[in-house]
């Protein structure tokens, strides 16, 4: 791909107009996925990954991340441990996964351990972009792809740029949504519940005594309540808001 490129460049200042006024957070997506994807950055999310005080806080607040790599992430324990995400804690510049593994040290085995297997999910490298919060914990937008156009100045700008902006428009959501009261159902509490737990529909069903079609009418009415796209999504979700909670 060129250097600069025109077309791209009107796409991603569309995106940043849109993303101002987007309603909700599947619209982010939507909005900047086209702009990302050619980009070889077709994986993006937003993340909690510190309070205030540097205590890991892993929370996925929205994006397209594989579920597959968010579940390996969480169970590996790399939320408290990853050098990727720790360089967030001494800058506020947008870097490159590649970058922190170059920079050897100490951790440099471990980031390059988490690289290798970030790739085995289709996230060869990425860009984390650092947001400190009014309560002064970190959050970051996470862009990754198979093929990442990072090496190029204006290319990479066009990634930070509109990645920077999906976060702030997801910020600006969040906050909302921290205003409104939501409620789930009892049913479709536990289906979460189970959910996090890693069953199945099928599983579900029968530790209920419905069908796997109700599991899944009620995981899907969860995710609209919710505001999001997936199962794994809405657990999340479900968490952040403490309605998950014993």
């Amino acid at each position: 791909m060129e250097s600069f490129d025109p077309l791209l460049a009107e796409q991603a200042f569309e995106a940043v107009a849109t993303l101002r006024t987007a309603t909700d957070r599947v619209a982010l997506d939507r909005i900047i996925e086209p702009v990302l994807t050619p980009l070889g950055l077709p994986y993006f999310g937003v993340g909690r990954f510190f309070g205030p005080t540097g205590e890991v806080a892993a929370t996925l607040l929205n994006g397209n991340l594989p579920d597959d790599w968010v579940h390996h992430y969480a169970r590996s324990g790399y939320a408290m441990h990853s050098p990727l995400a720790r360089e967030m804690l001494t800058t506020n510049l947008p870097y490159r996964w590649q970058s922190v593994v170059q920079n050897g040290g100490a951790q440099n085995c471990l980031a390059r351990r988490i690289l290798n297997e970030a790739g085995h999910f289709g996230l060869r490298d990425g860009l984390y972009i650092p947001m400190r919060e009014a309560d002064m914990s970190y959050t970051a937008v996470v862009l990754s792809g198979p093929s990442p156009e990072l090496a190029d100045p204006f290319l990479a700008t066009a990634a930070e740029v509109v990645g920077a902006h999906y976060g702030l428009a997801a910020r600006r959501l969040n906050s909302a949504l921290q205003q409104v009261d939501r409620r789930l159902t009892p049913r479709q509490r536990e289906c979460l519940l189970w959910a996090r737990a890693g069953k199945s529909s099928t599983v579900i069903g029968e530790i209920l005594g419905i069908s796997p079609a109700t599991v899944n009418e009620h995981l899907g009415l969860a995710c609209r309540t919710l505001e999001v796209a997936t199962r794994v999504q809405a657990v999340v979700e479900a968490m952040r808001l403490g309605l998950l909670d014993s």
